[in-house]
């Protein structure tokens, strides 16, 4: 014997469970805003900030002008970025090139 489960059922929880997870990742990158926001205020007030600072504060500004305008391309960009940091350390190249400790900053 089987038991019917009807494909509205279905398609109505999927939808609710849907919006929830939506509603809780909405207020998830809020919190990661305003924390990434004060990282990037105190580097500054402290003079401890480096590529990365800068690197990170032009990629808030970009997602939330994107955001704003409705620019899916430029958020699906920064994305992309955020990947290949994690995997191929982007963050560390900036630095070496760029940062604080380059030789560009040198005297």
């Amino acid at each position: 014997m089987t038991v019917g489960i009807k494909s509205g059922k279905i398609f109505q929880n999927t939808k609710a469970f849907a919006n929830s997870a939506g509603k809780l990742l909405s207020k998830v990158g809020a919190v990661g805003t305003v924390l990434s926001v004060g990282v990037i205020v105190y580097e500054l007030e402290n003079k401890t900030w480096d590529a990365y600072t800068v690197v990170n504060g032009t990629l808030l500004v970009g997602a939330g002008v994107a955001t704003a305008f409705g620019a899916p391309v430029v958020l699906t960009g920064i994305a992309i970025y955020g990947v290949g940091d994690y995997f191929f350390d982007f963050s560390d190249k900036i630095e070496k090139a760029v940062g604080r400790t380059s030789p560009i900053w040198r005297d």
